[in-house]
């Protein structure tokens, strides 16, 4: 019990926190598209947060989000399923070092990278089938988010933060586990983490 009332206290601190940058940094992004500069937002308030320098990306697709971010990370590896959008993505970011685009399915190219970056990281784990020009994995289905997070789990630093975008596709379907799922899962991983969910992102903090 006593463990609970705790976790839950650091969540609110954490939350409130990550809440507060948020909204300093989006002062900065009025003309921006809300729904995307939201997520984008999110993830540099936690590098700021937590001072980590690398972020690993799955799903690159048209690479709003690394094209976002790039400035702000020492290294960015993102992973894309589809070979159109990793090639298209390989071209537009060729200029800058510190990305790296990686074509392959994040449930089994995600454990390459992990063997060779034991700094701690930001994890997007963006990765699923939205129609279109978006890829559909041989060996995932829909998504692969319970295989990446195995691989994570496998190859865990001290130190890093997982978040999952699209909480509101966790319902159980379509190859997504449920929330309630989702959250035994990582607590059953690892007792000193936090689990909730803001602006349709899970957070593992």
């Amino acid at each position: 019990m006593f463990k609970k009332i705790k976790r839950k206290i650091v969540s609110n601190i954490v939350f409130m926190r990550l809440s507060f940058l948020v909204q300093r940094l989006k002062r900065k992004n009025q003309s921006e598209d809300i729904y995307h500069i939201d997520k984008i937002e999110k993830i540099l308030a936690v590098k700021k947060l937590f001072n980590i320098n690398i972020l690993i990306e799955t799903g690159t697709y048209l690479g709003q989000t690394v094209n976002y971010v790039k400035n702000h990370f020492s290294h960015i590896f993102s992973i894309e399923l589809s070979e159109l959008l990793a090639e298209e993505a390989k071209r537009k970011f060729k200029k800058h070092k510190n990305v790296e685009i990686i074509k392959g399915d994040s449930g089994l190219a995600l454990s390459e990278i992990l063997k060779k970056v034991q700094a701690k990281k930001i994890f997007w784990l963006d990765t699923h089938y939205s129609s279109g020009i978006a890829a559909v994995s041989d060996n995932f289905g829909n998504t692969p988010i319970l295989k990446e997070l195995e691989i994570i789990f496998d190859n865990w630093t001290n130190g890093n933060i997982i978040l999952i975008d699209d909480a509101r596709l966790f319902n159980g379907k379509n190859d997504y586990p449920t929330i309630e799922f989702l959250s035994d899962y990582i607590l059953k991983k690892n007792l000193e983490l936090r689990f909730f969910i803001d602006k349709d992102i899970i957070h593992i903090i």
